[in-house]
């Protein structure tokens, strides 16, 4: 009766955490490590946390010692594998992806289209007037000058050897060098996806238009595309 009870505390416990420290994004999860470190009993809240994923007690000690270090140098970047799933320490959370998913396909998008759906989100579309348009400063939202894009678009995943003009940039940049310098974990960057026009790059969905395509005040109509996570 007293474990029974016990392990109903617990389980409060780790629901509690979970709430306000983890969070989802498309198949993905997020946990706070800040939160993590604060926490009563890490350890088995942990491992409580991560073995739906499939991962070991002896890895989840193991993650725990390497968040117990005071240099974080020896944290960032070290990754752990279960039969199923990746888990990558980052500067502020851990990150648990599939390692089973399926590539990503490709999409198009005609220019009658107003929305999308992807495995894993949701793209909505809207055209408007630019006299009557306010940008917002959104990673998920892209607005982009409706009369410079050539239909049909494409939604990829990026490859090896793309490369576009960052937003405030007036020279081209490796994609593999722009999410470098964004700090991207190796196990997300494997999602990062791409929209293109014609051979061009227009946005690094999730983080960045293309400098080229962004709206200016010789734009009259606004190409307005947001991701939505399902």
């Amino acid at each position: 009766e007293r474990i029974s009870a016990t392990e109903e505390v617990f389980m409060a416990v780790v629901s509690d955490f979970r709430k306000v420290d983890v969070r989802s994004l498309g198949k993905d999860t997020f946990i706070n490590i800040k939160g993590l470190k604060k926490q009563v009993g890490m350890n088995v809240v942990l491992h409580e946390l991560i073995k739906p994923f499939g991962f070991q007690y002896h890895q989840t000690r193991e993650i725990a010692e390497l968040l117990r270090q005071e240099d974080q140098a020896r944290q960032i970047g070290k990754v752990f594998d279960s039969a199923t799933h990746r888990l990558n320490i980052d500067r502020e959370e851990l990150i648990i992806s599939s390692l089973s998913e399926p590539p990503a396909d490709s999409y198009t998008i005609t220019e009658k289209e107003n929305a999308l759906q992807t495995n894993d989100f949701e793209f909505t579309i809207f055209i408007s007037d630019a006299s009557k348009y306010k940008i917002l400063s959104l990673a998920n939202v892209a607005a982009l000058d409706y009369a410079l894009l050539k239909f049909p678009l494409l939604l990829r995943k990026w490859k090896v050897g793309d490369f576009f003009y960052p937003l405030g940039m007036n020279r081209k940049k490796k994609l593999s060098d722009f999410m470098i310098d964004l700090k991207i974990p190796l196990n997300l960057k494997d999602s990062v996806m791409v929209l293109t026009s014609g051979e061009d790059i227009v946005w690094v969905v999730g983080h960045r238009i293309d400098h080229r395509y962004r709206v200016t005040r010789a734009t009259q109509q606004v190409y307005e595309i947001t991701r939505h996570v399902k």
